[in-house]
């Protein structure tokens, strides 16, 4: 057991100096031969967890989604019982973790890792949070505050919305048409994610 303990306290060291590696220098940054160094290690040692940089990419992306699906979970446990505001503080959430976690969110979704290579664990962790966001629309639809026919078609379309905002601030296309339009990026999409949200509503749900 002692064994294995630090084992496992090596991989999570590794995980966590390739993690702060790419949240201060970028995706380019990371290396198994840096990461060694910042760990104390040989330049092979993470090569025992981990087969390739791919694997590497694969374990961090995945926590990644894990985080990210932890602030959205927060933000629907703020308001229970109201899909609604669920809804528009989830994206609000999305985007404030894109851009508090800029290179992250890249390797998230960018094409540092190719489909072919997306191991089950990250797999698993993508569908996870797409599923949180789904699983807001259904508890309103079956609640009849959302009047739609497919849940999986309208998160969707909020994912799509809210990344579209993320990619678009984070790339600064937004900054020179922003101006005097909105004071913040999370303002802006506090604003467009109630629009959406409202636009799913019964006119019951929107009074």
């Amino acid at each position: 057991m002692a064994i294995n303990s630090k084992n496992n306290s090596l991989r999570d060291k590794i995980l966590e100096q390739a993690w702060c590696l790419i949240m201060d220098k970028g995706l380019h940054a990371l290396s198994f031969r840096e990461v060694a160094k910042t760990c104390n290690v040989s330049h092979n040692a993470p090569y025992k967890y981990f087969n390739n940089q791919f694997s590497l990419l694969c374990a961090l992306s995945a926590q990644g989604f894990e985080l990210l699906d932890t602030q959205i979970n927060i933000t629907k446990n703020n308001h229970p019982l109201d899909p609604v505001k669920q809804l528009i503080e989830s994206g609000v959430a999305y985007v404030n973790f894109a851009i508090n976690h800029e290179h992250i969110f890249e390797l998230m979704f960018g094409k540092k890792i190719p489909l072919t290579n997306i191991d089950e664990h990250l797999f698993e962790k993508s569908l996870q949070s797409f599923s949180s966001l789904e699983r807001i629309i259904i508890d309103g639809q079956k609640e009849n505050i959302f009047l739609i026919d497919d849940s999986r078609k309208t998160a969707l379309s909020c994912w799509a919305l809210v990344h579209g905002i993320a990619s678009l601030f984070i790339s600064q296309r937004m900054n020179p048409l922003s101006q005097n339009v909105c004071n913040s990026p999370l303002e802006f999409t506090f604003e467009l994610c109630s629009k959406f949200a409202h636009s799913l509503c019964h006119k019951e749900a929107n009074n």
